[in-house]
């Protein structure tokens, strides 16, 4: 095997089970190390299961790990590719690997998983701003990082603008990113479109669990008669505003019954406002981003997203696999995998409260209908293993790796 292929590198900033982007990358890079020889360049590398798992994939640490501020991180990695992959393998006379890069992280590469395009955000993200409640303001302090913030997106859509070229191999996540890299880049050739997975003995039923469920639920401070929301995401981008307004327009009888757990990372303070404002502060809990994430999709009865822009979701999926029913926008990409009305319901508009509203009080009512949704869910979630999905690179890139 060593000598028929060439070595396969996976260059992302950090690689772990714990977030979206990094989680997928190292599900597909454990698997395929033990098919082509692998290496992985990364900041930091977090694999609990270890190498004996999987193949003896070989660990690159870029060095120093420049993280802040931001174009730090993206820029030292970016150039550090330039060094590692262009001109160490001239100085050497060596062949240079074959790289799998996630997104435009690094200069050098010959395959891109597209999980993101900042273009695409920077366009929507302008019509989100616009979608404000009236008589909240934004501190002094949130304006200024958002100025930040913006700097940071135009700097990493320069990025792309360097990065994405016709000549390379794409790999997109969904059929809605692949249209992206065509209406951006004018790229569309050469794209693979491959939908994550999930671990769906992770990612389980509640019926396996039951006591878990009932302990995190006391802990949340929510009765057995309550219904439970769980929206899992940044809250801005994933529409987490869209949510809490959706919340406020349910019917008295349905909202006094029912919470919304928002888990994941934004402005704390203004969403809080924001719910004080609604008069849905007792009905909202925030949390910040935590690595077992599966326990809160079992002790909810519903998962919501109304996002804006989201390439895929790996959350939506992780949700169904837990046996949760959906409530989706279809500008995720994992609604690619939904079936609306049977395995989940899809939102048209996010922006529509009022219609979302209706859909939500619907389902909230109605816990044979969930109880439907959430089997059928289960179902679609265990026939996208991360082996399917690997095998999928596989046949990708193996041409590539072929000496």
């Amino acid at each position: 095997m060593q000598n028929k292929y060439r070595l396969l590198t996976f260059a992302i900033h950090d690689l772990n089970p714990w977030g979206g982007h990094d989680r997928s990358t190292l599900e597909i890079a454990r698997r395929l190390s033990s098919k082509f020889p692998t290496q992985i360049y990364t900041y930091t590398l977090e694999d609990p299961l270890g190498k004996s798992a999987w193949g003896p994939y070989d660990h690159i640490k870029v060095w120093p790990e420049l993280r802040k501020p931001a174009i730090f991180l993206t820029g030292y990695f970016y150039l550090n590719s330039i060094w590692r992959f262009n001109l160490l393998p001239k100085i050497k006379n060596i062949q240079r690997p074959v790289i799998h890069a996630t997104g435009a992280c690094s200069f050098v590469s010959d395959i891109i998983q597209v999980q993101f395009i900042n273009a695409t955000w920077r366009k929507i993200k302008s019509k989100l701003e616009k979608f404000e409640l009236q008589g909240v303001s934004k501190t002094f302090q949130y304006k200024i990082k958002e100025i930040y913030h913006n700097m940071i997106l135009n700097y990493d859509i320069w990025i792309e603008h360097q990065v994405f070229k016709k000549q390379k191999s794409y790999i997109a996540i969904s059929h809605q990113v692949a249209s992206e890299l065509n209406a951006e880049f004018g790229i569309r050739d050469r794209v693979h479109v491959i939908h994550h997975g999930v671990d769906s003995k992770t990612f389980c039923p509640v019926m396996e669990n039951v006591l878990e469920r009932e302990q995190l639920r006391k802990s949340l401070g929510i009765s057995c008669d309550e219904v439970l929301i769980v929206f899992v995401g940044a809250y801005a981008r994933k529409g987490l505003l869209q949510a809490v307004q959706t919340f406020a327009a349910l019917e008295p009888n349905i909202k006094n019954k029912t919470k919304l757990l928002a888990i994941g990372h934004g402005d704390l303070d203004f969403f809080k406002q924001q719910a004080k404002t609604l008069n849905i502060e007792t009905h909202l809990l925030l949390m910040s981003s935590i690595k077992d994430i599966a326990p809160y999709y079992r002790a909810s009865d519903l998962f919501l997203l109304p996002t804006l822009y989201e390439p895929f979701g790996l959350v939506i999926l992780e949700a169904m696999s837990c046996g949760l029913p959906v409530l989706v926008s279809r500008r995720a990409g994992a609604s690619e995998l939904i079936c609306d009305g049977k395995s989940g319901v899809l939102i048209d508009d996010p922006l529509d409260v009022n219609k979302l509203a209706h859909q939500l009080g619907l389902m909230i009512d109605n816990p044979q209908m969930r109880k439907k949704l959430g089997e059928q869910a289960r179902l679609v979630a265990e026939k996208r293993s991360w082996d399917q999905v690997a095998q999928e690179y596989a046949t990708v890139l193996e041409p590539l790796l072929l000496k």
